[in-house]
């Protein structure tokens, strides 16, 4: 995580961008995929289809900027040491949106309006775990992935430095083809692994640029636009068995292996060239773990439909614009909650653990 002064405005406007296609994933996923109504998506029209493909990339490009974004600054030079201090902000702000998660379900429990497609036990699951093993339980697949990350840091940034270039670009295509591309197809440390793959990367473009590169990843990027038209037309018959199987796996390799890297890449290597100076982005940029925790906690999962009605929207030709309405709105709300978590209760939570180690290193 970056702090203040050292915040650069141009790599906090992607922070932004990440975060909205995470959101745009959630509300496909679980307000469309996952609704109340089941899996709608082969009922909307085929422009819907096209952009719900879309939208439901946004999670994992998001996530990969994030790591990438983690590399740029953690093995690119600006700051090499593994940093605890933002292990303890991660850990407490996961602990804090349990909470709220739990005040949330409480609220929507005594008022007997929650989601019906949530399980109680589900739900208290969730939190035990948020709370009391923040690292490894899960609840948050991704501050499990990113605190485990930051405890291999000073060893993947060690190994790093005694790389030539040569040796990068060699560990960069092992991890690419089996670390990364391959583990994807549900291997059990794939979210870890990914993790790893894009911090790599982070930590080789603050070194090195991308001109012979470029043209083969906007190919790449058209190619695999055009694919997801041909999917969301209907082109592709729908197989059983062994077919659909094939064809599936097929899709996530294309996808992970190709089209998500390829995506990040772009991106990050436009906005890290762009130079800028904005007090306001930077402070936007600052909610988004915040956003990302409250809009991801397991009660919200059941609020795209249930509060937002995406499941009927996405059945309307309106469905793109209030998508982006609904991603920006909830954006809006989630980022007012951890504004007023920074000013009043940040400071308290940390005071209340600088008191617990100091007490602990007494004993």
């Amino acid at each position: 995580m970056v702090k203040g002064s050292n915040r650069k405005s141009n790599i906090e406007c992607l922070r932004i961008i990440a975060m909205l296609g995470i959101l745009a994933c959630h509300l496909v996923s679980h307000g469309v995929e996952n609704s109340i109504s089941g899996n709608l998506y082969w009922q909307g029209s085929t422009f819907n289809r096209f952009w719900g493909l879309l939208f439901l990339q946004g999670g994992s490009i998001g996530n990969a900027i994030f790591f990438m974004i983690t590399g740029y600054f953690c093995a690119g030079g600006y700051n090499e040491s593994f940093s605890i201090n933002s292990v303890k902000k991660v850990v407490l702000e996961t602990i804090f949106y349990a909470w709220i998660s739990i005040f949330v379900t409480a609220v929507f429990f005594l008022i007997k309006k929650l989601p019906p497609n949530l399980k109680m036990t589900d739900i208290i699951n969730f939190n035990i775990k948020a709370i009391f093993i923040p690292a490894t339980g899960g609840g948050w697949w991704f501050v499990s992935t990113y605190l485990l990350l930051m405890l291999l840091t000073p060893t993947i940034n060690h190994m790093i430095k005694s790389f030539s270039d040569k040796k990068y670009i060699i560990i960069l295509l092992v991890f690419w083809m089996l670390w990364y591309s391959i583990a994807s197809l549900d291997a059990d440390y794939s979210k870890l692994q990914a993790g790893i793959f894009f911090y790599l990367w982070g930590g080789w473009r603050r070194t090195h640029g991308l001109r012979k590169l470029r043209p083969i990843l906007i190919l790449g990027e058209i190619l695999y636009l055009i694919w997801l038209l041909v999917v969301s037309v209907g082109m592709i018959p729908r197989f059983t068995g062994l077919m659909e199987v094939a064809l599936k796996y097929g899709n996530d390799l294309l996808v992970t292996a190709f089209f998500i890297p390829a995506t990040v890449i772009l991106l990050f290597d436009f906005f890290e060239q762009l130079s800028f100076e904005s007090v306001f982005l930077n402070n936007v940029a600052k909610v988004t773990f915040g956003v990302y925790l409250f809009s991801d906690s397991i009660i919200a999962r059941g609020f795209w439909d249930y509060l937002f009605h995406v499941d009927t929207w996405y059945l309307t030709k309106y469905f793109v614009p209030y998508a982006v309405g609904v991603i920006l709105l909830v954006y809006i709300i989630s980022g007012m909650v951890d504004c007023i978590r920074q000013t009043y209760v940040e400071g308290s939570m940390e005071r209340v653990l600088q008191k617990a180690i100091a007490r602990w290193e007494q004993i």
